[in-house]
């Protein structure tokens, strides 16, 4: 990995995958949506995200949720580190599909509301 870290300019050792796992050892939830993180940096956006209660959705958890709120977590991390969000091609791919999702639902509850 040849890229800096999103959050400090050492190299980058992990590309992070940012909405998580579905549960420990399991698919990632968005295999896209990822950012270059250093080894410090990498375990304090697992160590953040664990003590924010999103380490890995709950079983009755809305999956789409959980994953826009890591998503927003890590935005906000790197609001607090004054950093910009950087957005690949396949980042922005990924994020792009998660938003049509969150869309699709928000659509679908809307008309199951109505009815």
């Amino acid at each position: 990995m040849t890229a800096p870290c999103a959050f400090c300019e050492r190299p980058a050792v992990h590309a992070h995958h940012v909405t998580g796992r579905a549960e420990r050892d399991g698919a990632y939830l968005d295999r896209d949506i990822v950012a270059d993180l250093c080894q410090a940096h990498h375990v304090a956006a697992h160590v953040a995200e664990r003590r924010l209660g999103r380490e890995f959705p709950a079983p009755d958890d809305n999956r789409i949720a959980h994953r826009l709120l890591r998503f927003a977590s890590h935005c906000q991390r790197l609001l607090d580190a004054d950093r910009p969000l950087v957005l690949s091609g396949a980042v922005l791919a990924g994020l792009v599909a998660l938003l049509v999702a969150a869309a699709h639902a928000l659509r679908r509850r809307g008309r199951e509301a109505d009815e």
